[in-house]
């Protein structure tokens, strides 16, 4: 057994290396970033959790106090609307919460060195933020350790720690998307499962219920989904259909249910007084608007896709449901609980309209549960390679170390917006290029588009009105500009010579007989070569979809900033729909 200091001395250690090695590669991944680009990261998205700081301490939600086009500015993240004089996000508060002792501290500091503030969107703001999201993940695995150790021996608790630390998308989402939800969420969830499992040792410690509620809220107010973190409460360590009434049965008990029912109230009472400063309504269902598939949930692309598929990316996650899979055929209830949890946060994800979750590193969606996850982990590191020979430690082992290697290595080399189409092999094999940790072969520079990942539409609006594949098809407007249909900077092609290229697509109605393709190289605003193919027939046919192809060769122009693309001009007087853009080189 390890002595309480050996274990002591391991853990302190454990955690100096886990914000060292963050702190290191955050500062890597950030440095020299430009504020107001895609790369800050106050943009988009992050932009909208991060708002409601400065709109609180700064601008007390006047929205004519913000600076002029700070939304554009920051990717509209959030919106600021005149009309209304509101600053407008879809985008929880809870994350902010969280971040305020940080931005608040970052504030001071600047007021007090005299620096600039950007009105609250300087770098220096950024940094705090970054230091947050290492903090909250040193929290967040702290108590997940604490919940572990009340079932598993401290090496297994550590290998599990380690495993989800870098072996799992939450080290991009700390290091790299620091504003994003997920790490936070983690760290909530973590405290959750510590004050559950505490209370239900010892009903008679009520500081621990009052932890439970309160982190229960909060994780909620930070994404409504992690709501289904509340059903371990019922189900959790359960013994007996009996153990489950009574657990019933306790939170109607006005000692419990009232508690619960004023700190929830609480932690939601100020979005709704938000939705109704900025929407001018108590209830905004953003949520019921975005699940639009649950009769067609999507598990295989969730699981498995290239577009940011769960085990494609994060492939030790594999691992975790095999443990819980594993301790299910031991009927182990904490297993099965765990294996349905899985299974009902994959149902939720599939359902959802942009079911890849958008511009990311893998499937974002599970993070939250990654603490639930890491129960079968523990179970499994305990079984495989704490408990057995070293035939089986040494190769499992290597295996794992491997993994974290890739996770990081993708982290690092890795792009924030996929920008393949759900099984685009092609873009996959590219990225795991890029590690240089797998042979990959890149055999080819072929591109497809089947228009599902909205990343790469090319600013035109896609429609499910009709679509050849899968759900959607883009819709091109007459008088809208050409379509943009591959784009590329020839320092990313894997070929160096004069391009040959087949490119297909596929039509769907049309007001002309024909159109064009022109293929185009420029370097930043000058054009180096351009040609077009015409004629591009494009016959109106109301039933069927029609396939276009067409051979394309031009020269190689090498240079830093040489951009080749390809664009269907749009000489037609009557909407069409594209769909399945092929490029092919030979």
């Amino acid at each position: 057994m390890m002595s309480f200091k050996t274990k002591k001395i391991k853990s302190l250690l454990f955690f100096l290396f886990v914000f060292l090695f963050s702190l290191i590669i955050s500062f890597r991944l950030h440095s020299g970033k430009k504020l107001y680009t895609w790369e800050s990261e106050i943009w988009a998205d992050r932009a909208g959790y991060y708002m409601y700081l400065p709109a609180t301490f700064f601008y007390h939600f006047d929205a004519s106090k913000f600076p002029k086009d700070i939304d554009i500015r920051t990717g509209l993240g959030f919106n600021i609307d005149p009309k209304r004089n509101a600053v407008v996000t879809q985008y929880y508060y809870g994350e902010a919460l969280l971040l305020s002792p940080f931005f608040l501290q970052a504030h001071f500091i600047q007021q007090a060195f005299h620096m600039n503030e950007e009105g609250g969107f300087s770098g220096f703001y950024i940094q705090a933020m970054n230091l947050a999201a290492i903090i909250y993940l040193l929290l967040g695995l702290y108590f997940l350790g604490k919940f572990l150790e009340k079932y598993f021996p401290s090496a297994s608790v550590l290998l599990t720690l380690v495993t989800i630390f870098l072996g799992t998308n939450l080290f991009f989402y700390t290091v790299e998307d620091s504003l994003m939800s997920h790490v936070y969420s983690f760290f909530g969830a973590s405290l959750f499962l510590f004050a559950m499992k505490s209370f239900l040792d010892d009903q008679k410690k009520y500081k621990y219920f009052l932890l439970m509620i309160v982190t229960f809220s909060l994780i909620v107010i930070i994404r409504p989904t992690n709501a289904l973190l509340g059903f371990c409460f019922f189900f959790w360590d359960l013994k007996s259909k009996r153990n489950f009434l009574e657990r019933i049965r306790m939170m109607i008990i006005p000692r419990y249910i009232f508690p619960f029912i004023f700190v929830l109230v609480l932690f939601c009472l100020p979005q709704l007084i938000y939705w109704e400063y900025a929407h001018g309504s108590y209830i905004y269902p953003k949520y019921a608007i975005e699940f639009s598939n649950w009769h067609q949930p999507r598990f295989a692309a969730v699981w498995f896709s290239t577009l940011n598929g769960l085990f494609i990316y994060s492939p030790l996650v594999m691992v975790f449901v095999i443990g819980a899979l594993w301790m299910s055929l031991r009927k182990n209830t904490n297993g099965m609980f765990v294996l349905v949890m899985f299974l009902t946060v994959s149902y939720v994800a599939a359902s959802l309209k942009c079911w890849y979750y958008g511009c990311g590193f893998g499937h974002r969606a599970f993070i939250e549960y990654y603490p639930l996850l890491g129960f079968p982990v523990a179970f499994l590191s305990d079984r495989l390679l704490i408990n057995t020979t070293k035939s089986i430690k040494i190769p499992v082992g290597i295996g794992i170390i491997f993994f974290f290697f890739l996770n990081i290595a993708l982290t690092v080399s890795g792009d924030k917006c996929n920008e393949g189409s759900v099984w685009d092999w092609d873009q996959f094999s590219r990225e795991m290029y890029k590690t240089g940790l797998i042979p990959v072969s890149l055999k080819s520079d072929n591109y497809t588009n089947d228009f599902e990942n909205q990343q790469i539409c090319g600013g035109f609006d896609t429609t499910r009105l009709v679509f050849h594949s899968r759900d959607y098809s883009v819709r091109v407007k007459p008088g809208e500009k050409g379509f943009s249909l591959y784009s590329i900077y020839l320092r990313d092609l894997k070929k160096k010579e004069a391009l040959h290229l087949q490119v297909s697509f596929w039509v769907y109605g049309s007001g002309q007989d024909s159109t064009a393709l022109s293929a185009e190289m420029k370097d930043k605003n000058k054009v180096l070569f351009t040609k077009e193919y015409y004629p591009v027939r494009m016959k109106p046919d109301p039933e069927n979809w029609q396939i276009i192809q067409q051979e394309i060769q031009i020269p190689f122009i090498s240079g830093r900033d040489t951009f080749f693309e390809i664009v269907l001009l749009n000489k037609v007087s009557a909407a069409f729909y594209i769909d399945d853009v092929k490029v092919r080189f030979r």
